[in-house]
């Protein structure tokens, strides 16, 4: 994601929402840390940058929430609720939109973040 994705919109209406709390996983996917491998490399916690499932692609958080093909049955279901496919560019605006919308992107946000620990967990597991 870059740089304006991370600037609500409109930033009344992110502040003046009646509705959604930010968890642990929005925070993750909002500020792009977690278990990507291209911000675990940055620290020497994963000996390569690159998605395991797409060749020479960097596992970001933009490729993960936009991208994968591993994360496409998730992407799809928040894309029916949303009612649009889901891009970088109007993300968080689609979020903000209604409470089902913000409920909805929070549970993506969990899935997928559920997800990639798991497999982190398993590969620092197996590597030891």
């Amino acid at each position: 994601m870059d740089e304006s994705s991370h600037t609500p919109p409109q930033v009344d209406i992110w502040l003046n929402r009646n509705y959604g709390e930010v968890n642990y996983y929005l925070t993750q996917m909002l500020s792009e840390h977690g278990c990507f491998r291209a911000y675990l490399h940055r620290f020497k916690r994963n000996d390569s940058p690159e998605c395991p499932c797409c060749s020479g692609k960097p596992e970001d958080a933009e490729h993960v929430f936009f991208v994968c093909p591993r994360f496409n049955l998730q992407r799809d279901e928040l894309e029916t609720i949303l009612n649009q496919r889901i891009q970088p560019e109007t993300f968080l605006e689609a979020m903000l939109s209604t409470k089902a919308a913000w409920n909805a992107t929070g549970m993506f946000a969990t899935e997928i973040f559920t997800d990639l620990r798991s497999i982190e967990r398993r590969r620092t597991r197996d590597s030891n």
